[in-house]
This record gives structure tokens, C-alpha cells and sequence, in this order.
């Protein structure tokens, strides 16, 4: 059995299941920005100076989406490392690790974003209720899929030094 076959799937699998991932991660990035420049497009300008929320209940909305982003993005690499470590077979992840691996860790990342957006329609204001979703993008611009845990890691010790 090749290396290939017990670390989760053929090369052609392998390359099936990257491409899906992909073809997920740009449809997830682009609705969130889309979705995001809509609320500011229709949100902002129509509160205008009337705000839903109160001044102070508007500098805890923001803090509560930044505390949220915080808390699902540690959830989410914590998770995903989770899921990467229970589907790792032969020195890599297998596909079905991958995919769900990182459906989780984007997922999370969709919540502080409409955490956020929500502020932002609440609120009337674009900064600081956007930092939450800009950081989410971020995080998920950070975490294009590469396909890097697919690819067989044996592991490597250091020789003593002479």
C-alpha cells in the first residue's frame, strides 16, 4: 500500500478534496466582504446621527465582538489541531481530516464576523464595530488552504552536536 493511500486517499483524491477546499474558502471569503459592504451600504448612512444603541451599550457591543473573534479563534485552531491530530495517519493529515478540519476553523470565524456587522447596523458607526470582522478576514486570509498537512512530515530529530 503506498504512502499515499494509507495517509487518507490518492494523490488524485488529495487533489480533488484541495481543490473542493479551495472552491469553499473562496466562496466563504467573498460572501462575508459582500455581506459586510451591503449592512455598511444600506446600515450606516440610514442611522445617520439616530443610533439603535446608546453610547455605552455601543462600547460594549464592539468589546463583545472583539471578546468573541478572541474566543473562536483560540476555539478554532484548537479545534482544527484536534481534528488534524485524530485523522493523522502516516506522517499527514487525511483528506476528510483536512476538509472538516478547516470547515470548523472557518465557521468559527463567520460568527464574530456577523457579531460585528450587527454592530455596525446597531450602531450607525463603522469603527470599532468592524475591527471584529476585519480581524476574522484576516484570519481567514491567513488560513488559505495550502494543503500543507496532506503532504507527508516524517518526523525529524536533531543529530547530537559533535
Amino acid at each position: 500500500m503506498s504512502n499515499a493511500q494509507t495517509s487518507g486517499g490518492s494523490s488524485r483524491g488529495q487533489q480533488a478534496t484541495l481543490i473542493m477546499i479551495r472552491l469553499v474558502w473562496a466562496a466563504l471569503l467573498p460572501g462575508q466582504v459582500f455581506f459586510g459592504l451591503t449592512v455598511i451600504a444600506i446600515g450606516v448612512p440610514q442611522s445617520g446621527g439616530k443610533p439603535l444603541l446608546g453610547t455605552g451599550t455601543a462600547a460594549l457591543a464592539w468589546k463583545i465582538g472583539l471578546g468573541v473573534w478572541v474566543v473562536l479563534t483560540a476555539a478554532g485552531y484548537i479545534s482544527r489541531s484536534q481534528i488534524y491530530k485524530r485523522s493523522w495517519k502516516k506522517h499527514s493529515v487525511t483528506v476528510g481530516g483536512y476538509f472538516i478540519g478547516n470547515l470548523v476553523l472557518w465557521a468559527l470565524m463567520e460568527i464574530p464576523f456577523f457579531v460585528s456587522v450587527v454592530d455596525v447596523f446597531a450602531t450607525g458607526h463603522l469603527f470599532p464595530g468592524a475591527l471584529p470582522a476585519l480581524l476574522a478576514i484576516g484570519v481567514m486570509l491567513v488560513n488559505f488552504p495550502t494543503g500543507g498537512p496532506l503532504q507527508p512530515h516524517p518526523p525529524v530529530f536533531d543529530e547530537p552536536a559533535r
